[in-house]
């Protein structure tokens, strides 16, 4: 056990949800500048007699990039091994921003990091073309990392339909899809930094 400070001092709430949920602890600075504003108001609201608790932050960001966007939420790959986790495995898809028989339908190229032994999802780097699109998949990954989903449940995940705007079988289902068939033994991977 690691005693981290006084539970109720500000800001604790936050490295307390980093530790327990093994995430990333360093993250830009203006990520660090937006919990520091939101932990703020923890003390403020504990005055007031709320009963509120900042759960933390995962370093969800997103960038743009002529048109295109980069984005990132949770563990990523080299902090989990900086960290000596090797309970996670990773999986690489490419699909399409929306229906791909609607016209304009560009790739997004997803990294997927989640659990081996729970198959929890533990962070993703999504980067496309598509801005919207790749902010849509973010935003929805970070709400699964934050609420402690597993692959399973993306698999089954219902999410908005309509050919201009995604697939009936979402990027974000077929991460969840994937990843199910690797740790069900389905589909082993084999990845190129591992080759002899």
């Amino acid at each position: 056990s690691r005693i981290l400070g006084d539970h109720g001092a500000p800001g604790m709430e936050t490295e307390i949800a980093i530790h327990s949920h093994s995430l990333p602890f360093e993250f830009p600075a203006a990520v660090v500048a937006e919990a520091e504003a939101f932990g703020a108001r923890i003390p403020q609201d504990a005055i007031a007699g709320r009963d509120s608790h900042f759960r933390g932050t995962q370093g969800t960001s997103i960038i743009g990039l002529f048109g295109g966007a980069a984005a990132w939420t949770g563990a990523s790959e080299k902090t989990l091994k900086r960290l000596g986790d090797d309970d996670f495995e990773k999986a690489y898809l490419f699909p399409n921003s929306h229906a791909g028989y609607y016209p304009g339908a560009k790739l997004i190229a997803l990294k997927f990091i989640f659990r081996k032994s729970d198959g929890r999802v533990l962070g993703a780097q999504p980067l496309g073309e598509d801005a919207p699109a790749v902010d849509k998949r973010i935003s929805a990954l970070a709400v699964a990392i934050q609420m402690g989903a597993t692959i399973y449940d993306l698999e089954e995940a219902e999410l908005c339909y309509a050919p201009q705007f995604g697939s009936a079988k979402d990027a974000i289902n077929y991460a969840g899809m994937v990843a199910a068939n690797v740790l069900d033994g389905e589909m082993p991977l084999a990845h190129w930094d591992a080759a002899e």
